[in-house]
């Protein structure tokens, strides 16, 4: 699964990469590639002592060196050089060259230890392959590599979309599993209006089919966005359903004092709420969960609004959700017509995003990778959403 971004979105995946990592990575235009490329390295190299090895396809490597070279933040790149932190290296001859590719990164992983560095980054521009007619050969190139390696080392495959669009669809997808990640960077002025939106309106809006996960500070916020994601479903005669471990009674007079006519709504049969046990503790016994929750006919909706209000701390808590997730949410919804808003309490959503070693950022990186869009509802009434793919 390709996660749409912004060059910004694919900057943050690429620093939060760890060890090992093996992405692809789809770019618009020379341009937004300089971009990506111009501020991954300087960071690689002046803040986290790293070696980087650049294999250009669609400039000179003298042209690289200067667009790295440029700005207020420009790297020394003759000195990077001497230092051996920056080697340079044109695809065609990366790739065609005399020398084994693997045989040479290896060795380059290797050495960064031995002369004091933390490790090697690799953006390697595939064009060259595309270049010479031989898009399978690099379908059973990539096929051969691992999805994660076992060297102190990074790869980043960087594919131009009209190079990527001469593959099959099989082998898009053949190149999409072997890789760890794969991020589609899109330029701003193409994309579609509901990429980045306000929350309300994200919500009210939302295609038929599509998952979402919130993720809220305030319990205000995330229920007003709820609500407006059943009233819209409502308003277009939607079969809605909300299921929260909060008292139905509660939960009706809130609905109502937000503009919905929940009484009407389920005597035409647009409207149900359910008050469920506490899904994070139901880790012994999930299947009598997923039966409960299906006994009550809430699967069957086209709008289901599934709100936890329990924080979710523990490592256990963790499995549990995710082990949910995959087993009942992905099983018994993602079907093609249930459209689901499915919200997680924070108490701060930013330190959970930017710490990629705590757990919550590995639980959240887990968790986008399995819907189809997401909701940041932070305190204030601040808050954002886009679609993941």
């Amino acid at each position: 699964m390709a996660i749409n971004c912004y060059v910004d979105g694919a900057l943050y995946y690429m620093d939060k990469a760890e060890s090992g990592a093996h992405y692809l990575i789809i770019y618009p235009d020379l341009i937004t590639l300089r971009k990506l490329y111009s501020i991954y390295i300087y960071k690689q190299i002046m803040e986290n002592n790293e070696i980087v090895l650049l294999n250009p396809f669609y400039e000179t490597t003298d042209s690289t060196k200067q667009i790295l070279s440029q700005g207020d933040s420009g790297l020394d790149v003759s000195i990077s050089e001497r230092e051996k932190s920056l080697i340079v290296i044109d695809s065609l001859e990366e790739y065609f060259g005399k020398q084994p590719d693997m045989a040479f990164k290896r060795r380059l992983a290797s050495n960064a230890k031995k002369i004091g560095k933390n490790g090697l980054s690799i953006l390697g521009d595939v064009g060259a392959y595309t270049h010479k007619s031989k898009c399978k050969d690099l379908v059973d190139y990539e096929s051969s590599l691992p999805i994660k390696y076992d060297l102190a080392m990074k790869g980043f495959c960087l594919y131009h979309t009209k190079d990527f669009d001469r593959f099959t669809n099989e082998q898009k997808q053949q190149l999409i599993e072997h890789h760890g990640k794969t991020l589609n960077i899109i330029k701003k002025r193409e994309v579609d209006p509901d990429f980045f939106e306000q929350p309300i309106d994200f919500v009210r809006h939302l295609r038929e089919g599509r998952h979402i996960v919130l993720f809220y500070e305030e319990a205000e916020y995330a229920k007003i966005i709820s609500f407006q994601f059943i009233e819209s479903g409502i308003e277009y005669k939607k079969a809605c359903s909300y299921l929260s471990e909060e008292d139905i009674e509660i939960t009706k007079r809130e609905m109502t004092d937000s503009g919905i006519d929940v009484n009407k709504s389920h005597v035409n049969g647009l409207l149900n709420i359910y008050q469920v046990p506490n899904v994070i503790d139901y880790h012994i016994n999930e299947d009598a969960l997923g039966q409960k929750l299906s006994n009550l006919g809430a699967w069957q909706a086209d709008r289901l609004v599934l709100k936890f209000i329990n924080k979710i701390d523990t490592e256990e808590q963790i499995k549990s959700i995710l082990k949910w997730e995959h087993e009942y949410r992905l099983k018994y919804l993602k079907n093609g017509k249930t459209s689901l808003l499915c919200a997680y309490p924070l108490d701060n959503i930013l330190p959970a995003i930017t710490e990629s070693t705590g757990p919550h950022a590995k639980w959240m990186n887990d968790l986008l990778t399995i819907y189809d869009g997401v909701v940041f509802a932070r305190r204030f009434w601040k808050g954002v959403a886009f679609n993941l793919l």
